[in-house]
């Protein structure tokens, strides 16, 4: 038969080894955990990356969108500055009738106002 002691070392070998079994399959089972923790980070973080990327071609748009509308809003101002120069240039040269001793309907032709008098001698 087998003696005392050989009961107690198979005792603490066999413990020993259920120890370590314990131990390797919680590591294992805490690492499985850990890689899909960390592959649905991978998945999240790629969703994320095309995310921006849509964001960044958005930007780029709205940046090509600004810089027409800048570009239409100095062509504006040059148009409005042409304008104002243009009417600038037009009350300067203007012939008021008084001044050629013009009367509405004297000597010039008003639009609207035929140049023959009409009938009955009405213009």
């Amino acid at each position: 038969m087998l003696s005392p002691l050989t009961f107690k070392i198979g005792a603490v070998v066999l413990g020993l080894v259920i120890t370590f079994s314990a131990f390797v399959i919680y590591d294992y089972l805490n690492n499985k955990k850990k890689i899909s923790e960390l592959q649905s980070l991978r998945a999240e973080t790629h969703s994320q990356q095309e995310e921006i990327r849509g964001f960044m071609e958005k930007i780029f748009i709205l940046e090509e969108a600004l810089n027409k509308l800048k570009e239409i809003e100095k062509q504006v101002e040059k148009d409005l500055r042409e304008v104002k120069d243009f009417q600038g240039e037009n009350k300067r040269s203007r012939i008021h009738p008084r001044r050629w001793n013009l009367h509405p309907g004297e000597g010039a032709i008003a639009f609207g106002q035929p140049s023959e008098p009409g009938p009955f001698g009405i213009a």
